[in-house]
């Protein structure tokens, strides 16, 4: 699909019978030839390796630490970044211990591990992504 038309919101999707999306798959979208008169909840390992490995999720992620980021003022810190990651997906005020610890994991992946300044964000994005607060309702 052409960019504008991965971008938009639906409530039906083109299903090509022979080619399920991945990430669907997971959460069990059900099977295309068949009826579903139930749907059941389920939670497999399979589900928690989507949300971490999928390139959707990575290109998403990505998205929202450049959003995040770009809403900032030049100067800010991780602290402010992690912050307002937090806000944005959790909608709600970030705990101290969240700020610390969100810090110390962008810090840890910058100087210990060489990785860049914008995938450090996006990765730290992506791990609020996953987390419990976020992927269930509760």
């Amino acid at each position: 699909s052409s960019e504008a038309e991965r971008n938009r919101r639906s409530v039906y999707i083109h299903v090509k019978r022979s080619l399920l999306t991945p990430l669907l798959s997971a959460f069990d979208f059900p099977e295309p030839d068949t009826t579903c008169e139930a749907r059941f909840a389920t939670l497999q390992p399979g589900q928690a390796m989507s949300l971490l490995n999928s390139d959707f999720i990575h290109e998403e992620a990505g998205k929202l630490a450049k959003s995040v980021r770009s809403r900032l003022p030049e100067d800010s810190d991780n602290r402010a970044f992690v912050s307002a990651v937090i806000e944005q997906v959790l909608m709600r005020p970030a705990l101290d211990v969240e700020i610390k610890e969100g810090v110390e994991l962008i810090d840890e992946l910058t100087k210990e591990y060489e990785v860049s300044p914008e995938r450090a964000n996006a990765l730290y994005a992506l791990s609020v992504m996953n987390w419990n607060e976020f992927v269930f309702v509760f």
